[in-house]
């Protein structure tokens, strides 16, 4: 297991409905997921039950839409674009676990001590902002989503505005997308 000897067994299993043994895991790991979560404090929950006392949650979430600018720029254009309303302010998404408070209060309501939240500047380094649109294209299923009502016409013209928008992240040194993320340590208080 990549030189860890103290790894016994890992598991990748969906966050929203853990099928494990109470109390089985030292550690469970949530990248970029929790900000998903129809219900995150019953998932955290469920997490919390798979731990072992004095266990521990890591967790990596983006930070506020202003220090995303890779994401929240095209997102915003979509919304723009397909007459979208902005989304509730419980409504899982990107940057829903954006503030450390907000991070710290679902941790605190699922039952975990100790948390403990670092900004860590994360930028999104590609060789242009084409590669960057490509990227998105690919893996961005939000942004599909979003336009899932919208013609091929449309579509591709709300792809021409993101990239008309994120052109100003492109220079001497390719394509550089402000990303922030908060990186996440709690406690299974037992």
């Amino acid at each position: 297991m990549a030189g860890l000897a103290g790894v016994l067994r890992t598991e990748v299993v969906h966050g929203e409905d853990l099928h494990v043994p109470a109390g089985s895991f030292d550690s469970v790991i949530s990248r970029v997921g929790l900000i998903y979560f129809s219900d995150r404090v019953l998932a955290l929950r469920q997490m919390r039950r798979a731990l072992r006392p004095g266990g521990r949650l890591s967790a990596v979430t983006y930070s506020t839409p202003e220090a995303n600018g890779f994401f929240s720029i095209p997102i915003s254009v979509v919304r723009a674009e397909a007459q979208l309303p902005p989304p509730s302010p419980r409504q899982p998404g990107p940057f829903s676990l954006g503030t450390p408070e907000v991070l710290r209060d679902v941790l605190t309501h699922a039952g975990y001590v100790d948390a403990e939240v670092r900004s860590v500047p994360s930028p999104l380094r590609l060789p242009s902002t084409a590669d960057f649109v490509l990227f998105a294209r690919e893996s961005f299923g939000a942004l599909h989503q979003m336009m899932g009502g919208l013609d091929d016409a449309a579509r591709e013209r709300i792809w021409a505005r993101i990239a008309a928008e994120l052109q100003q992240f492109e220079g001497p040194d390719g394509f550089i997308g402000p990303c922030e993320m908060l990186v996440v340590g709690a406690v299974n208080r037992g």
